[in-house]
């Protein structure tokens, strides 16, 4: 019975195809992650939206809600970069794995998006400890940092506008004692701008 019943739920659309008194149910799917092809050895992609939206229409309602939902959907977006080659380029994006029985309209359709031949640089990683941080009458002694050196890998056009790789320490307060803390460093161009 249950079998019967789900397979006409999944197939209403084919069954009502000509019926014009069916109504077209319609729902989003927000924040829809963006599944990229391309071979992450040779390139750096970047400069997209890693989500989008997905506006679903059915006479479906089972299927509709399920789909609809972040954690039962079944399908997918996805951006084919593997006969793109270097340069920034709008790419059409396309539905995979979505139930015949709905039909999906993405917004937008197309993501701009720059291909850079990948490449790595190794950096000097400076410290950055703001004054602030200590308690009064406290300073700053001495600051190490391990490892000294660190490699980044990216776009050859972003690492070439690396100018400083910084491990900073801002978020302590009233320090009156040695400390040791993992950070998260950054790059910086010459301007100070963070890349």
């Amino acid at each position: 019975f249950f079998a019967v019943l789900f397979f006409y739920n999944a197939n209403l659309n084919r069954f009502n195809s000509n019926d014009s008194n069916v109504t077209k149910l319609s729902a989003t799917a927000e924040k829809v992650p963006v599944n990229v092809i391309y071979d992450q050895d040779k390139y750096f992609i970047s400069g997209f939206d890693q989500s989008v939206t997905v506006e679903l229409t059915s006479s479906n309602k089972i299927l509709l809600d399920k789909e609809s939902n972040s954690e039962t959907r079944s399908f997918s977006v996805r951006m084919d970069l593997s006969k793109y080659s270097v340069g920034t380029h709008e790419v059409p994006l396309e539905i995979v794995g979505l139930a015949s029985a709905i039909e999906g309209k993405i917004v937008p359709s197309k993501l701009s998006v720059t291909i850079e031949n990948r490449t790595s640089n190794k950096f000097q990683l400076e410290t950055s400890v703001s004054s602030s941080i200590f308690a009064e009458g406290f300073e700053q002694e001495k600051v190490t940092v391990e490892p000294e050196i660190v490699t980044l890998s990216g776009g050859e056009e972003t690492l070439s506008k690396v100018a400083r790789v910084i491990a900073s320490v801002t978020d302590k307060s009233n320090v009156s004692a040695d400390f040791s803390q993992k950070v998260m460093p950054y790059a910086i161009d010459e301007e100070g701008n963070i890349l």
